[in-house]
């Protein structure tokens, strides 16, 4: 059973690894730090370091690239709202 509204979901990114540059067209995207040194987030033109406890908020429309850039995993929780329509 998936939701209308909102989707989350936990990632793992390997050191060295990345989510390439991409768009979630109409939603809006949070993406939350668990665990990892060296993260990095990349909305549209900016860059932000990504550390344990910290949240980055991607407005509809906007790019995002997160990449690992560290030497442990990078542990992420993602949240987007609306879904995408295969999991609603």
């Amino acid at each position: 059973m998936g939701s209308k509204y909102l989707m989350l979901a936990a990632l793992e990114i390997k050191p060295g690894g990345r989510l390439p540059r991409h768009r979630h067209g109409r939603s809006e995207v949070a993406v939350y730090i668990i665990k990892g040194e060296g993260g990095e987030i990349d909305i549209d033109e900016d860059r932000y370091p990504g550390t344990p406890d910290s949240c980055f908020f991607v407005p509809v429309g906007s790019e995002v690239e997160i990449r690992n850039v560290g030497t442990e995993a990078l542990r992420i929780l993602v949240s987007r709202a609306p879904p995408p329509e295969e999991c609603a």
